[in-house]
């Protein structure tokens, strides 16, 4: 059990030195609203059943259409947190939280994710590492 544990806390920090995007809440840089642009606020990695979230800001240039979703490592929809089909976003900042959670409500497993906005004809992407303590 041990060796697991230490196998795990080593990819973990493995993959943190590979996030470009890893920061802490209180070095987040202000979004450009002069562009279509994407940011993680929050925590990164975050841990559901300790309250934390991941705060995903974007920002729109000109009236567009938004879409966020969050996929697993293997392509999988995991939830989609923002869809504007009827409606598109008038120019702003925005931002919307990641509470860890699937389409059914259920917290998903311990890994790294992919948040993919569509901002327009604008496609983003960042990534963040949720640690569930319930697996």
């Amino acid at each position: 059990m041990r060796n697991t544990i230490t196998g795990f806390l080593a990819v973990i920090i493995s993959v943190l030195l590979l996030i470009p995007g890893y920061m802490k809440a209180d070095t987040v840089k202000p979004l450009d609203g002069d562009k279509d642009d994407l940011r993680l606020d929050g925590y990164n990695p975050f841990t559901p059943q300790e309250g934390q979230y991941s705060r995903i800001r974007y920002s729109v240039e000109v009236d567009k259409y938004v879409t966020i979703r969050i996929y697993n490592l293997l392509g999988e929809l995991i939830t989609t947190l923002v869809e504007d089909e009827d409606t598109p976003e008038i120019s702003g900042d925005y931002f919307v939280d990641w509470d860890g959670t699937n389409e059914d409500g259920d917290i998903v497993g311990s890994g790294v994710y992919i948040v993919l906005a569509v901002i327009g004809d604008t496609v983003k992407t960042k990534k963040v590492v949720l640690i569930n303590k319930k697996e």
